[in-house]
């Protein structure tokens, strides 16, 4: 019989937990996730997310669970866990290898259960998941499945909630996944979360090093403690954090301490500065806040590399992406970057993105012409590259886009502006062009006039890399990962981070390298489906704004920033803090270098995404406060409303089902409107959705 891990016991067995290296491992569903119908609709609940990131702070956090890596990992994105791990043990890697043997036993149940209604064959690549959770008779479905599945060849059948799975006899598990994981990364002790007959093999693991708990009581488990059910899964996270929170471990009685953690997280206070959490090296135990702050290092002007990747979606490796598409800028990462795991474009394409960030002003307040190929005027658009020539620096360009010629004023205050030789493609984007960019940036690099450092002289550098954008092409020597169109968009990001590696080995090997800051990121993500949407522009949902953002600065401690947004409207005065330069005018944003340097906290700031009007776009405009985003349509006639922390991928949209939060956000949303002019177009043909006569 499983004693209460909320009796006294349990709280000793977790308070001694606490005092290791202990490896906190959680199943998703029935465990983070409440058990759902539809197994589509399952995520985490907006307070079990804050509190599960706020938790991965202080101690090594993998998911273990049954679902496929990459189905559970797009459900997790932003946190920063260590190890997500899927088909049950099976599927640690990067990639879902296909089994043949898994084919042909799904050929053989869809011949045998395909005719039964409520029942669904699920492919996990290296295992299948028969769920019938809708059938109208459970009893009579289960004897069904499991007579076929007993009758495959070197299968294994364990039984769920609702769900037959099948995994191959021998094959790696729960438990067999832990021991690997826990060895891994040094851990000392294991606290271990599920609910279902498929964790039993974990829960095997019982020992005085290792805690089982089965979510839902149990007489037939090996696990030692219980949740009562799935809703208490918030008060261990709370409880957790209580225990490694000097603050909240005083003389204060346990569950009050831990109803406090759960207020905490409630109301989202300012977080301490996070830690990174490397799937190869233990954890430390404490928050970067429970320090002492260090001294920020000598502040000195750097050289600055920008390196912006055209499309590249947020859902890399570092936020939770199961396919290692960039591993050579992972590794970069790891040694030099900050990395922001929520970061944001300023509009949905390149024209409304590139130069306002390099200005540091949204699109709407800018002065431009009314094409979607939008021209920003130089006697009103002060550049960042204007401000660093104005300073004696050298400033210097290097591009594969036709976007990027003279004609459309993007050169504004470059010493050196460069495009590809033999031409640049403008629409479609056929070329392939990251090895002779990266050629070129070389070139550039490499001329003593361009990175001369006497008395003091710096340079920066601009390079926009366009692979990914549509259209996909194939590359000799670099992984594919299959002929979807989502495949052949990660082929691209793949061959792009090869070319980027490339110019950041031949930067580190340069005796101006000590004093090189380097940012990379990308002008805005890319749709495939989310919200039934593909490619970018045109919207403002996460798919296509929340873009990846690495801050690389000599003295700053490499880590990765998941509980606060940071626009990029806060690029342009960060590269001006960087090389030293003046910030009058001032710029809207605001220098990221004291959080990066660690003399100030990292503090939630609201985001603004904005799109004006072109001829092709209509007005578009999205704030984000804490984990609510409100998107207002056209001039602020509609609004769509959704929680992130719960739902990353704007599935559901609340505008309807909370009316309080909708005002509360409208409320937001004009606070931050009313701080950005609207700016009519100076020319051009009418805008789309406007009203007779109107330009902006």
């Amino acid at each position: 019989m499983t004693r209460s891990l909320f009796a006294r016991s349990g709280l000793e067995r977790l308070s001694g937990l606490a005092g290791k290296n202990t490896l906190v491992v959680l199943d998703f569903d029935g465990t983070l996730s409440p058990i759902v119908v539809d197994r589509d609709r399952a995520r985490l609940r907006a307070p079990t997310r804050r509190l599960l990131a706020k938790v991965a702070q202080l101690y090594p956090v993998a998911v273990l669970s049954g679902r496929a890596r990459a189905d559970v990992a797009t459900r997790l994105a932003g946190l920063p866990l260590a190890a997500i791990i899927g088909n049950h043990g099976a599927e640690d890697g990067e990639h879902t290898r296909e089994s043949p043997r898994v084919r042909r036993w799904q050929a053989k149940l869809e011949r045998s259960l395909g005719s039964l209604p409520g029942v669904e064959i699920e492919d996990k690549g290296q295992s299948l998941s028969i769920h019938y959770r809708r059938a109208p008779s459970r009893t009579q479905a289960h004897r069904a499945i499991a007579r076929a599945v007993d009758a495959l060849p070197g299968a294994r059948r364990v039984d769920g909630h609702a769900v037959v799975n099948v995994v191959a006899q021998g094959a790696p598990h729960k438990g067999t996944a832990i021991l690997r994981l826990s060895k891994a990364l040094g851990a000392d002790a294991v606290l271990f979360v599920g609910d279902d007959v498929t964790d039993e093999d974990a829960f095997a693991l019982a020992g005085p090093d290792f805690c089982g708990v089965r979510v839902g009581g149990s007489r037939r488990t090996a696990a030692s403690h219980h949740l009562r059910d799935q809703s208490e899964i918030d008060r261990l996270l709370a409880e957790l954090i209580r225990l490694r929170t000097p603050r909240l471990r005083s003389r204060v009685p346990p569950a009050l301490a831990a109803l406090a953690a759960l207020s905490l997280a409630s109301c989202d206070p300012a977080p301490p500065g996070p830690i990174a959490i490397e799937p190869s090296k233990p954890v430390p135990a404490v928050t970067a806040s429970a320090r002492t702050k260090p001294d920020p290092p000598a502040r000195a002007p750097f050289n600055v590399l920008l390196l912006l990747i055209d499309s590249w979606r947020a859902d890399v490796s570092w936020t939770g992406y199961p396919r290692q598409t960039t591993p050579r800028i992972d590794a970069f990462r790891r040694e030099h970057c900050v990395a922001y795991a929520n970061g944001y474009s300023l509009s949905s394409y390149t024209a409304k993105s590139v130069v306002p960030a390099l200005v540091g002003e949204y699109p709407s307040a800018m002065r431009r012409d009314g094409y979607f190929f939008t021209r920003y005027p130089d006697r009103h658009n002060l550049f960042i590259s204007e401000r660093a020539q104005a300073a004696g620096h050298r400033t210097l360009s290097a591009q594969a886009h036709g976007y990027f010629l003279p004609t459309f004023l993007t050169h504004q205050g470059f010493d050196v502006h460069r495009t590809l030789p033999g031409g640049v493609d403008l629409k479609e984007v056929a070329s392939v062009s990251g090895e002779p960019l990266t050629r070129l940036a070389k070139e550039v690099l490499g001329a003593p006039a361009n990175s001369n450092q006497a008395r003091g002289k710096r340079f920066f550098l601009f390079a926009h890399y366009m692979d990914p954008h549509h259209t996909y092409e194939q590359h000799k020597g670099v992984e594919r990962f299959g002929r979807h169109p989502r495949d052949l968009y990660d082929h691209e990001v793949a061959y792009t981070d090869r070319w980027v590696g490339e110019l950041l080995d031949f930067a580190q090997k340069k005796p101006w390298w000590p004093h090189t800051a380097v940012i990379i990121s990308s002008d805005h993500g890319e749709g495939f489906g989310e919200r039934k949407h593909n490619r970018h522009g045109h919207e403002l949902w996460e798919s296509i704004v929340r873009v990846p953002w690495l801050v690389c600065v000599p003295g700053a401690k490499p880590r990765i920033v998941s509980d606060v947004r940071r626009s990029h409207i806060d690029l342009a005065p960060t590269i001006a803090d960087l090389m030293g330069l003046s910030a009058t005018p001032p710029f809207r944003g605001k220098s990221l270098v004291p959080e990066l340097l660690g003399s100030e906290p990292a503090l939630p700031r609201r985001v603004v995404v904005d799109q004006p009007r072109s001829d092709l776009m209509d007005r578009r405009r999205a704030v984000i406060d804490g984990d609510w985003k409100i998107v207002a349509f056209g001039d602020d006639r509609a609004f769509s409303l959704f929680d992130l922390a719960s739902d990353p991928w704007e599935e559901t949209d609340l505008a309807a089902a909370r009316p309080e939060e909708l005002a509360r956000m409208k409320r937001v949303y004009d606070e931050e409107s009313k701080k950005i002019p609207l700016v009519e177009v100076e020319r051009g043909p009418d805008l789309k959705g406007a009203p007779r006569g109107r330009r902006w």
